[in-house]
């Protein structure tokens, strides 16, 4: 006979909001963006001396917007994601704080389109953590060719 005691938690809900802004302008590979941060608790207070943590990931994309239906960059080229933790930064009395991001990599192949991806925790006073993420395009330092195919799916070989 077997048994099994399962392990019960308590939910905590959410009790802060938070919204990140990344500036509206193209994220070229040699900038040094930074990450807006505006912490609020859910009952109106600023979230202030919060912890805040992440993470900034460059990865490959093969969509663009605006372009919906295109592929952009070679099927073939290899392409290492990077991801670059950042930490130690506090909201500040009015919650709100500017991180600069982790964000120094030359490019590999700068024909490849790709997304900057930022996954971000702020910690309240329980110690629960409210995760968002925010990505936004990498601008190409080149022009990109994009390719839509003019059917569904994919086609039989020699077809």
């Amino acid at each position: 006979m077997a048994r099994e005691s399962p392990l019960v938690e308590d939910f905590l809900p959410e009790r802060i909001d938070v919204d990140l802004i990344l500036s509206d302008a193209p994220i070229r590979l040699q900038d040094h963006p930074s990450l807006s941060v505006a912490a609020r608790y859910l009952f109106g207070a600023p979230g202030a001396d919060l912890r805040v943590t992440g993470e900034a990931r460059e990865q490959l994309s093969k969509e663009r917007a605006g372009w919906e239906g295109y592929s952009f960059g070679r099927y073939d080229v290899a392409f290492d994601t990077e991801t670059r933790a950042f930490s130690a930064a506090r909201t500040g009395a009015d919650g709100q704080v500017s991180i600069p991001l982790p964000f120094e990599r030359p490019a590999e192949d700068p024909n490849l389109p790709r997304d900057l991806v930022v996954t971000l925790r702020v910690a309240e006073g329980s110690g629960r953590p409210v995760e968002r993420q925010i990505r936004a395009a990498i601008a190409a330092q080149t022009p990109l060719i994009g390719i839509k195919p003019g059917f569904n799916g994919s086609l039989e070989r020699g077809a």
